[in-house]
């Protein structure tokens, strides 16, 4: 722990905590825990308030520009005049423009000219132009992945100033039985296009008519969640249980009950949260042979091609893993007490 706690870290994030735990929150919690400092969290909202998250105090800023502006600044002085230094960590490009107050740093979750290139926009000067101004501002930069800074503009030019700490999970996985259900694969993904649903869609289709007793089940919203459940209707897919949002002990028991975890994924996927998910569980994961997935995978041949066979036999070689191997490796790699150093480590550089 960094035992100076005169000084105040401000995270800026995109969600409300108390709605949407994952990703970008999950890891500021273990940031945040590396530090005694007094922390903050920052986020846009309808509805303006004030609240605990854990021993962050969250606020919510206003969704309008201008109003964000004078608000995040206001709170920003506010804070920098009772606690200094003021270290500002902004996980949302957005935000991490509009600071004029303290040290700023920035995680990088994904390229926002990557993503939006992905994405099908094709003037992508203006993206370019905010990364390399935020990129420019901060004093560190830290990257999920080392795919993920690769792929940032400019990355050449800012080497010296980023740190690649991978993600952990900010809570260790509580044990509870299997249940008395027939075997089945586990998908927690966002639906949307990068995730690559089709190629489950197609998955599950070739379990039912091949006469397999697994089923697919899909946690996780997104915009193409109900486009999804039609094509699987139209298809008379009838082995796929898309879920939607789930509880973390919903999802918890879900993936302690799975014979494999899907990651699936087309482009955009930084790091691959599910696979460290399941790994610390001892449960099997399989994953596209794109972005992030080769760098956190436990084994190449537990990667796929976008095709029913190959993931197949991905799966076949995965699930003779035993349970404990994969715990090991979650330990070795990506547990709190191996990730919450490297940030202790970074937030020092960011003092000095």
């Amino acid at each position: 722990m960094i035992s100076k706690k005169s000084y105040a870290i401000c995270y800026l994030g995109f969600h409300d905590p108390r709605i949407h735990i994952r990703g970008t929150e999950n890891v500021i919690k273990v940031q945040s825990s590396a530090c005694q400092a007094r922390k903050y969290y920052l986020f846009r909202s309808n509805k303006i308030e004030c609240f605990k998250w854990g021993r962050l105090i969250a606020i919510a800023l206003p969704i309008n520009y201008f109003m964000g502006f004078m608000v995040l600044n206001k709170l920003l002085w506010r804070i920098n005049r009772r606690h200094k230094p003021l270290i500002v960590h902004a996980h949302n490009y957005i935000l991490a423009t509009l600071v004029l107050t303290g040290t700023l740093v920035f995680t990088v979750h994904d390229s926002l000219t990557y993503h939006k290139q992905m994405s099908g926009i094709r003037f992508l000067s203006p993206y370019k132009l905010m990364e390399f101004y935020v990129y420019l501002r901060a004093k560190k930069i830290h990257a999920i992945s080392n795919y993920t800074w690769g792929q940032a503009p400019f990355h050449d030019l800012f080497k010296n100033k980023v740190n690649i700490i991978y993600n952990s999970i900010a809570n260790t996985p509580k044990a509870t039985a299997k249940c008395n259900c027939n075997p089945y694969f586990l998908v927690v993904r966002s639906i949307e296009e990068r995730a690559n649903i089709d190629l489950i869609i197609d998955f599950a289709d070739y379990l039912q008519k091949n006469n397999h007793t697994e089923t697919v089940m899909i946690a996780g919203k997104g915009p193409l969640l109900n486009y999804y459940i039609n094509i699987a209707n139209i298809k008379k897919i009838s082995n796929i249980n898309f879920l939607g949002y789930v509880s973390d002990s919903v999802l918890n028991d879900l993936y302690n009950s799975a014979k494999c975890v899907i990651m699936p994924a087309s482009y955009g996927e930084g790091f691959g949260l599910p696979l460290i998910e399941a790994y610390s569980r001892g449960i099997p994961v399989v994953g596209s042979r794109v972005c992030a997935v080769p760098e956190v995978i436990y084994d190449k041949q537990h990667m796929f091609d976008n095709s029913t066979q190959s993931l197949l036999k991905a799966i076949s070689t995965a699930i003779t893993v035993p349970p404990e191997e994969l715990k090991s490796y979650f330990m070795k790699r990506f547990a709190e007490a191996i990730i919450k150093p490297q940030y202790f480590e970074f937030y020092l550089k960011v003092l000095s």
